[in-house]
């Protein structure tokens, strides 16, 4: 289960006070995959933050019940020295199942060092490594953004088969990448305190 009850957050800068997040409750359904679409700079990214427990609320409690979460970030955040196979094999300390998810999204770079890599091949390899981790909750901020069209749709039918039974966050700009996501939830206020359903 992943909750959030009556989460505010505040940031510091500067001697002043940014409200990112107000008195915010949600739960997101187990086992669906939930998009979250809004302007950029509105704080998509940080609810996914603090559902990984990478931000701590200033207000209320983030409740994540599951064992095992992966994200994949905007960046791709690979180790620059180890190559696209050791990337992934790091996560699940298994090169078979490593080379198993890189023959299906990198088939031609799994012995390559990131600097190798365009920047949708390493995308890619992230992708590959947040599969091969094998989490029950998986976070995804605009995980697809960079590729072309071609190797999107590659990757969104095995992220759509990889993440059956799966609960998934997706932040997404794109309207075509909504179609496989099984809840949109719109954010257009801040701070959010409020996670709109859209009507599709």
């Amino acid at each position: 289960m992943l909750k959030f009850e009556k989460v505010s957050l505040t940031f510091k800068t500067e001697g002043r006070e940014q409200h990112v997040l107000k008195d915010l409750s949600y739960t997101f359904e187990t086992g669906r995959i939930t998009a979250i679409t809004g302007v950029s700079g509105i704080g998509k990214t940080t609810i996914l933050n603090l559902a990984a427990g990478l931000l701590e609320t200033s207000e209320g409690s983030v409740i994540n019940t599951f064992a095992k979460t992966a994200y994949v970030f905007q960046e791709p955040r690979l180790l620059p020295w180890k190559t696209a196979l050791e990337n992934v094999t790091c996560v699940c300390g298994d090169e078979k199942k490593a080379k198993f998810y890189l023959d299906i999204l990198l088939p031609e770079g799994s012995d390559k060092y990131p600097d190798e890599l365009s920047g949708g091949m390493q995308q890619r390899v992230s992708i590959a490594r947040a599969m091969a981790y094998d989490a029950e909750l998986v976070l995804l901020d605009e995980a697809l953004k960079g590729l072309d069209m071609q190797t999107k749709d590659a990757v969104v039918k095995t992220l759509r088969e990889h993440l059956k039974g799966r609960t998934a966050i997706m932040i997404t700009h794109d309207k075509s990448e909504l179609e496989f996501c099984d809840t949109v939830l719109e954010i257009s206020d801040a701070p959010i305190s409020e996670l709109k359903h859209v009507n599709r």
